[in-house]
């Protein structure tokens, strides 16, 4: 059977040793191997030669061998993990906005003065042995009636802090025996500062309170004699 040759290599020896019968064997089929490349015929002696011994089914047994191997790869690496995510920060509560406060004076039955916007405001009075501070707030305050609220003023000089209690939506009231130590809060006041009612993040705007000025020391005579016998 006449066989077409290919261009050398691999596939030229496949050829041979398919198309070669075992050495001695006799048929009609057996005939000269054509040659397609007269610069193979080294190279095609030496193979006939080896495929006569291998013979068809040396060759399917090669065959079989050869196929797992070209078949055996790598597995494809697994993906990477995807990335934790980092849950995004708390967002902190804006600070609360201030206003601008006035002064305004009274001079009763008790002493009076009040620092104050349309928004917030602060009463002092002074009177029957008692300091009383009264905060009234807009509407919609955060203090349920009954809520304990602090009071906390910080200046330039001095800071504090009293307790209040609300007494409705918008008015909170703390009331202290009168004595030195009130009369040097409500000094510190008049000298200016500011004022915050509850806690930072319940939204209550800060007060800003300007010096009392010339009117405020005045004012302040009325609270020095109440504490005369």
């Amino acid at each position: 059977m006449p066989l077409r040759l290919t261009d050398g290599g691999a596939g030229f020896f496949l050829l041979d040793m398919i198309g070669s019968r075992p050495e001695g064997s006799s048929g009609p089929d057996t005939k000269p191997i054509a040659r397609s490349h007269p610069d193979n015929v080294g190279q095609s002696d030496g193979f006939r030669g080896v495929a006569m011994r291998v013979g068809r089914w040396g060759v399917l047994l090669l065959g079989t061998a050869v196929l797992p191997i070209s078949g055996c790869r790598n597995a494809p690496a697994p993906p990477p993990a995807p990335a934790a995510e980092v849950p995004p920060p708390i967002p902190q509560p804006p600070p609360p906005r201030s206003v601008n406060a006035t002064w305004s004076f009274g001079a009763d039955d008790s002493c009076t003065a009040t620092v104050g916007s349309p928004v917030l405001s602060l009463d002092v009075s002074v009177g029957a042995n008692k300091a009383r501070f009264s905060a009234w707030v807009s509407p919609g305050s955060p203090f349920p009636r009954g809520a304990v609220v602090p009071i906390a003023y910080s200046g330039a000089s001095a800071s504090w802090t009293i307790t209040g209690r609300s007494a409705g939506s918008r008015r909170i009231i703390a009331i202290e025996p009168m004595a030195e130590e009130q009369a040097s809060r409500i000094l510190f006041l008049l000298d200016g500062g500011t004022i915050r009612l509850g806690k930072a993040n319940e939204g209550v705007p800060v007060l800003r309170v300007p010096n009392a000025g010339q009117d405020g020391r005045v004012w302040f005579e009325c609270v020095r004699k109440s504490l005369l016998p």
